[in-house]
């Protein structure tokens, strides 16, 4: 009897040390964000540690002006709004730009090929009833573009909360102090 509950409380030990061993710690918000924002951008070892212990340094510097709160509030919606832009390998709370407009050169056309004289076969200008049209940014500006990543970010999701984080940070100490990035 005593051996057979020797080989039960050693087979419970076994189970509690496998399941301890293999099963994942729960992460932390930041560090949730950093997995975040280090898938999207490819990191290597080295820069992981760079923008883990950065994020977890602001984090420290939060908790010690008493900024908990703004900066948990600041991660979450990071974590929350931001998204990897592929083609840059980026992570932002940020829309990308959107090349999606267009704008009048106020020159006629009859045809795309009256405009690619004009511009080249490669400006993204084309003929639209009877005039030479070019791709545009469409966040109002409507610079010139090709591509989305000529076109401006669009304003950042996550900008009042990281505000926040500042101005508490601010408030708590006697210097005006490093700002969240």
């Amino acid at each position: 009897m005593t051996m057979r509950r020797a080989r039960v409380a050693l087979a419970m030990v076994a189970l509690a040390s496998f399941t301890a061993l293999f099963t994942p710690a729960c992460a932390s918000p930041t560090e949730e964000l950093c997995s975040q924002i280090c898938a999207c951008e490819h990191c290597n070892r080295g820069r992981e540690a760079t923008t883990c212990d950065a994020l977890a340094g602001q984090r420290e510097v939060a908790r010690d002006y008493g900024c908990d709160a703004e900066f948990d509030a600041w991660v979450s919606c990071r974590t929350d709004k931001g998204s990897c832009h592929d083609s840059t390998a980026t992570y932002s709370s940020r829309p990308a730009g959107r090349c999606d407009g267009s704008s009048s050169t106020g020159l006629t056309c009859a045809s795309d090929g009256d405009c690619a004289l004009n511009f080249g076969s490669n400006s993204g200008v084309f003929c639209q009833v009877g005039t030479c049209v070019h791709k545009a940014c469409s966040d109002g500006v409507g610079a010139w573009c090709i591509h989305d990543d000529d076109c401006s970010p669009g304003p950042d999701a996550c900008g009042d909360a990281q505000q926040s984080v500042n101005a508490c940070v601010q408030k708590a100490s006697a210097h005006p102090g490093e700002k969240l990035r």
